[in-house]
């Protein structure tokens, strides 16, 4: 009898105390309040972008025509842990541009190295690079803009530019063209040259049919904001190089476009300058002006 009894006070004085769950403490209650309710679980973050060490943009390097290009890059680790590139150095090319149809021409690729390099959160490092201007074939490059891609497991692409210049130098001034073309109904204004040290910036105009700006040039109709222009060009009759698509810009009476991402500096001796608006969105061209540059 005496066991039942013991027995019956200790389940009572189980069910009075509070019980802590695993990972818990629980506090204590008082008899007069009630447990505070069990939250709800959260939801799990859904998962971000993992982040490693990450190569970092820098500045463009101008170099003499046959000098060695120093390339300097740069690499961050960019997650919330110790990182490490394997191999190190890794993968580094020299690209022509423009690069509009990747791949671009690789015109030198640097061997791969046997290391490895471990930075920790927010840790940076830097490795250099001497480029000799030669090819893969040990032939000096001609003058340009050359594009340096690195290759990491997390990022690839653009981490510098290095423009090689031309040997005899370069021409500097602004020539109002003020030509125009008109091709499949479509009149297309080369609007002026502007000649730069680093290269050129080439602007056009034209008035696309039915062309309005109901909400203002800030809101343009989306059938406008895809009429960029493909064009190419070539000094003295050499050989075509393309350029990027163009940039435009909405104004009142038309669009103005404008070419002025990595095209290569004119040199001082040139002559005519041959620029060819190839495509206008779905309008097929060739727009072709001729430049006197003397």
């Amino acid at each position: 009898m005496m066991k039942k009894i013991i027995t019956g006070l200790l389940m009572l004085s189980s069910l009075s105390m509070p019980v802590a769950c695993a990972g818990e403490i629980a506090a204590p209650t008082s008899p007069a309040t009630e447990p505070n309710p069990t939250p709800a679980p959260r939801p799990e973050p859904a998962p971000g972008p993992t982040l490693g060490i990450m190569f970092d943009r820098v500045p463009d390097v101008i170099s003499t025509y046959g000098k060695t290009a120093d390339i300097n890059l740069s690499f961050t680790n960019e997650a919330s842990e110790p990182r490490t590139v394997t191999p190190f150095p890794p993968e580094i090319k020299i690209i022509e541009l423009p690069d509009v149809k990747p791949p671009g021409i690789v015109v030198r690729a640097f061997p791969v190295g046997n290391g490895e390099l471990t930075l920790q959160l927010g840790e940076s490092a830097s490795h250099s690079v001497d480029w000799d201007q030669k090819n893969d074939s040990g032939e000096q490059v001609p003058p340009g803009w050359y594009s340096v891609e690195v290759t990491l497991a997390t990022s690839r692409g653009s981490a510098m530019r290095v423009l090689v210049l031309p040997p005899e130098g370069v021409m500097e001034k602004t020539i109002d063209v003020n030509q125009s073309e008109t091709v499949n109904g479509i009149t297309i204004t080369l609007e002026r040259v502007e000649l730069t040290a680093t290269g050129m910036k080439v602007y056009a105009f034209n008035i696309p049919p039915d062309y309005n700006l109901p909400q203002g040039p800030m809101l343009a109709p989306p059938q406008f904001m895809a009429l960029h222009a493909f064009a190419e060009y070539s000094i003295d009759g050499g050989a075509m190089k393309q350029t990027f698509p163009s940039g435009i810009r909405f104004l009142e009476n038309g669009m103005q476009h404008t070419w002025d991402e990595y095209l290569d500096p004119v040199p001082q001796n040139s002559h005519e300058l041959t620029f060819r608006i190839t495509k206008l969105g779905d309008w097929e061209g060739p727009w072709e002006f001729e430049i006197q540059l003397e």
